[in-house]
Order: C-alpha cells, then sequence, then structure tokens
C-alpha cells in the first residue's frame, strides 16, 4: 500500500512538474474570388485554446498583378499585414509578377516579395510578410481569424482557393507556480511515506 502510494504520488508529481512539448495546430480556411477594386475576407474559427509559440500561414492563390493587392491577417485586435501592393512606390503600379501557387509566410523565411517585376511568375515558396507574424506570439489560438485582400487597381483578377494557419504552441512551457507547489507538496509526501516506511520496519522484533 505504502508502494503504491509512492508510486502515485511520484507519477503526480512529475506530471505536473513537466514542461509541456511543442505542438502543432494546422487550421484550413476556404477562398473567394479577387476583382477589380473589391475587398474579400474569409475566417477560420479556431476553438484550442493554445498559447502561440509561432505561426506561418500559406495563401493558395492565383492573381495577374501582384501590385495591386494587400493581404492582411487579424484576431482580435491585433493585424498583421502580410503584403502591401509590393513596389508600390516607386513604381507607379508595383511589382507586375504573377501569383499562382501556394505562397506561405513565415518569419524565418529570407525575403519578402520582391518590390520589382514583371511579366512572369513568383515561384510557390516560403516568404516574410511585411509585418512580423510574431506579433501574435504569447497570444491564444482561440478565436476567430480573418484574411481580407483587396484589389487596387483595375485590369487584372484573380482567385484564392484557400488558406491556412499553422500554429505551433506550447514550446518551453513553464509551470504555474500552483503547479510547483503541488510538486514540492508532492515529493514531501514521498520523503514522509519513506520515513513512515524505515519506522515501521525499525520496529519489528522476533521472538
Amino acid at each position: 500500500m505504502i508502494a503504491f502510494a509512492r508510486l502515485t504520488t511520484f507519477s503526480l508529481a512529475c506530471a505536473l512538474a513537466t514542461p509541456a512539448m511543442a505542438a502543432e495546430l494546422v487550421e484550413t480556411g476556404g477562398g473567394f474570388d479577387i476583382d477589380d477594386n473589391q475587398s474579400a475576407s474569409s475566417d477560420i474559427v479556431v476553438a484550442a485554446n493554445e498559447t502561440i509559440e509561432s505561426l506561418t500561414v500559406s495563401l493558395d492563390i492565383q492573381h495577374t498583378f501582384l501590385g495591386d493587392l494587400i493581404a492582411t491577417l487579424s484576431n482580435g485586435t491585433t493585424t498583421v499585414t502580410l503584403f502591401d501592393r509590393p513596389g508600390v512606390p516607386p513604381l507607379t503600379f508595383g511589382n507586375g509578377d504573377d501569383l499562382d501557387g501556394v505562397y506561405t509566410f513565415d518569419d524565418l523565411a529570407s525575403d519578402p516579395f520582391s518590390e520589382t517585376g514583371g511579366l512572369g511568375t513568383i515561384p510557390e515558396g516560403s516568404f516574410q510578410s511585411q509585418d512580423p507574424l510574431s506579433a501574435f506570439a504569447g497570444a491564444s489560438t482561440a478565436g476567430t481569424w480573418t484574411l481580407t485582400i483587396s484589389d487596387n487597381a483595375g485590369g487584372d483578377q484573380g482567385a484564392l482557393a484557400g488558406w491556412s494557419l499553422n500554429f505551433i504552441t506550447g514550446a518551453g512551457a513553464v509551470p504555474e507556480p500552483g503547479t510547483w507547489l503541488l510538486m514540492i507538496l508532492g515529493f514531501g509526501a514521498i520523503g514522509a511515506s519513506m520515513r513512515q516506511g524505515k519506522v515501521r520496519k525499525a520496529s519489528v522484533s522476533y521472538a
């Protein structure tokens, strides 16, 4: 019975004291048409309530003139600009390259969309957002995440096929003060049970 109590208390203390491991959470959203001089949005509602360590955003998008577009991501009171008419200014119409594929925005990427270009298609890959996505670090994953894309010139259109959020959560979590207290009490109970066992053993006598 004492051994079982020791094991149970020790297991509880260790479980409470162990920092949470990093986890990945992926959420996906629907698409919309991107029409001339129009703005459209898509929402992802996240039920999980986890602390954000880092975040990347992927857009499956087609459009024939990057310099027309502004894209933002919002959650609660925080809004991050993914890109804002690259190349405007100094160019009147901005980067004239096309988008056609999946483009991921990641703080660890080497470069943002180029300010110059035209008559080509930007290869799929990872890019820095205009504003760092680390603005969401430490916040909760829960809530409504809104992607908004606006077309700000005539003559070129496109569509968003879909988009996704990729969260890394819980890395390096530190136990709360209450958890530390339970851990200390747990190890104290282990010590007490061990001392009790030694006393009982010392009191045994043989005829």
